[in-house]
């Protein structure tokens, strides 16, 4: 079976070498790699010709710089192969990590989990995800969703696709959305799947943090709001699940931190105009914001008291020191 491998780069010439070498070393030989270079400015593209040069296997694809979504939309395109893996550009994968993914592909299979190792910009650990090994329906919801945290597994990489479920549904990451966009793609995913799923105890990606990244800084509310509608509304009204139910814990809490963030966001980006953001809130949501103050600290239940309470003058001021300096804007 042959997998494609996506790889979308942009300005990536610092991280992309030891990412291409860690791929060309697979262990499972069958497979091309389709890096997509989004426009990059640097010497990402000289890195990848010269792979290309030396490697039938490596695909090269040149397009202007529309953002990673469009890119791995460019990279689906593009797939020759039966099963696709995604992988970051600044990352590297094991010798491994195709063959543990593709161990576990027989025809009832349509997703394969595996798990992540993360380091920092100098290469020092930090963590890693452990993964249940498990093989469960793909309509099975509740294991999805608690047991295997689905909801908490929004990245693309270290997963293999079948091609024909995004190809013949047209599955594409969404470009007017930057954050959380990887988790939508999934969730879309998962819900043309037929068959199962399996939960691999294997860790063969290694994720990089790098300093000043996105994860590290506070987005508008606009691009947390965005996501967090088109997540809900999927949640509700296609896998019509009610998060509320205490078998979805792990869902609802990730509802819960998605509103947390939006908050922040808020308060920090545009002090003086809460209210029309607060609009947007609907009865529900307010519900799960309360559960979110119950477990906070004094400071932030102090500044819920007053912001449920519409005092968002005495509410801002607090924000100004108990979020405000917890973050930067982008």
């Amino acid at each position: 079976m042959l997998i494609s491998i996506i790889i979308p780069a942009y300005n990536s010439e610092k991280y992309l070498e030891n990412c291409l070498k860690s791929v060309a070393r697979q262990s499972y030989t069958n497979f091309e790699v389709i890096v997509v270079n989004d426009g990059s400015k640097d010497k990402t593209l000289d890195i990848c010709l010269t792979f290309a040069e030396n490697d039938s296997r490596f695909v090269i694809v040149n397009k202007k710089n529309e953002g990673v979504s469009k890119a791995r939309n460019t990279g689906i395109e593009k797939a020759k192969g039966d099963w696709i893996t995604f992988i970051d550009s600044d990352d590297t994968v094991e010798i491994d990590y195709l063959q543990g993914l593709i161990e576990h592909i027989d025809d009832d299979v349509d997703f394969v989990f595996q798990g992540v190792k993360r380091f920092t910009d100098d290469n020092i650990f930090i963590s890693k995800t452990d993964i249940i090994n498990e093989t469960v329906k793909s309509s099975s919801f509740e294991k999805l969703f608690n047991t295997h945290q689905l909801s908490l597994r929004g990245t693309p990489h270290s997963k293999l696709y079948k091609t024909k479920i995004i190809q013949d549904n047209n599955l594409k990451f969404n470009p007017t959305i930057t954050y959380n966009e990887d988790m939508i793609f999934i969730l879309e995913y998962v819900l043309h799947c037929k068959g199962n799923i399996v939960f691999s105890e294997n860790i063969n990606y290694n994720y990089y943090i790098h300093s000043g990244s996105i994860t590290n800084s506070l987005l508008t509310p606009e691009e947390y709001w965005k996501p967090f509608s088109y997540f809900k509304s999927l949640i509700k009204n296609d896998f019509k699940i009610d998060y509320k139910d205490p078998k979805f814990s792990v869902l609802y809490n990730n509802f819960k931190t998605q509103l947390h963030m939006f908050m922040n966001a808020v308060f920090v980006h545009y002090p003086g105009n809460e209210k029309r953001f607060l609009q947007l809130f609907e009865r529900e949501d307010w519900q799960i914001y309360k559960q979110i103050s119950k477990k906070s600290t004094l400071g932030r239940k102090v500044f819920d008291f007053f912001l449920m309470n519409k005092m968002y003058g005495i509410a801002r001021s607090i924000a100004k020191y108990s979020i405000g300096d917890k973050f930067k804007k982008i």
